[in-house]
């Protein structure tokens, strides 16, 4: 197993990364909350990207995820959307990330009929799934938490969009606290697709986010890793957490989930 730290909000990618290693992760999960723009920011990040891989950390990379929605009903935001999602896989492949995760459409108002979200969301997908095969990059699709606006919660539903492609780099990144606030019981039996990555945090009155030591915290780690186990899952685990901002809080979620896998391994 790869564990991975989710870089933190408001805090620089050199930074980031550099506490990734030092904390002892084997990488990290590089979030673009927004693309910058700027002449320099691209050249800046893939430097970064490269010493970090050069020192032998371990690259995933996270699309924006604020104001982005893959099937909005505004088709001016489909197409940026659309767009910053591509540049997203362009932008993982030419840093040597091993995986890009991609958050799925959601409704834009709560009056909207769900069912028009799979027409548009097919279009997306065919469009990035046909780019990840050609720059031979996998594409995970996150299951989403349970918000009002979300639709694509389950592995049911994800299966329903991905599975007609039958594109080997079109997958599924696993949110183990978003499912956890769809179904405690963490039922993956109907997920008929390959798991790209895998997303990790605790979930505290239902919400996901919080850091794993968490004295609230009701998702069973314990339960989470035997499913990987149970899976044959190898790849990476990313720790999506609010603590991740200190080294404190990163190295206690590591340690956590050093001494949780632990418990499985050596049996």
């Amino acid at each position: 197993m790869k564990w991975m730290l989710k870089t933190p909000r408001g805090m620089g990618l050199e930074e980031a990364l550099l506490m990734a290693e030092q904390c002892g992760y084997d990488g990290a999960e590089i979030q673009l909350y927004d693309f910058p723009g700027g002449a320099r920011w691209r050249p800046q990040f893939l430097a970064a990207a490269g010493r970090a891989r050069e020192r032998g950390l371990l690259l995933a990379v996270h699309g924006p995820s604020g104001d982005i929605n893959l099937s909005s009903s505004n088709e001016g935001i489909r197409k940026e959307s659309l767009r910053q999602a591509r540049e997203t896989i362009f932008l993982a492949r030419e840093a040597g990330a091993a995986a890009v995760t991609v958050h799925p459409g959601r409704l834009s108002s709560m009056r909207e009929e769900k069912s028009r979200q799979y027409g548009w969301m097919e279009e997306a997908c065919g469009e990035l799934a046909g780019l990840a095969e050609e720059l031979q990059i996998p594409i995970g699709f996150e299951n989403m938490e349970k918000r009002p606006k979300e639709v694509f919660t389950s592995p049911e539903l994800l299966n329903r969009l991905l599975t007609p492609f039958r594109n080997p780099f079109l997958g599924v990144t696993l949110d183990f606290a978003h499912l956890w606030t769809v179904d405690p019981g963490l039922d993956l039996s109907g997920l008929a697709l390959p798991i790209v990555n895998v997303h990790i945090s605790q979930c505290v009155e239902g919400a996901p986010h919080f850091g794993l030591s968490h004295p609230g915290g009701e998702l069973p780690l314990s339960r989470c890793f035997a499913l990987l186990k149970a899976g044959g899952y190898e790849g990476t685990v990313v720790v999506e957490a609010k603590d991740n901002v200190t080294r404190e809080g990163a190295g206690a979620n590591l340690e956590v989930l050093r001494r949780t896998w632990a418990s499985f391994t050596e049996k």
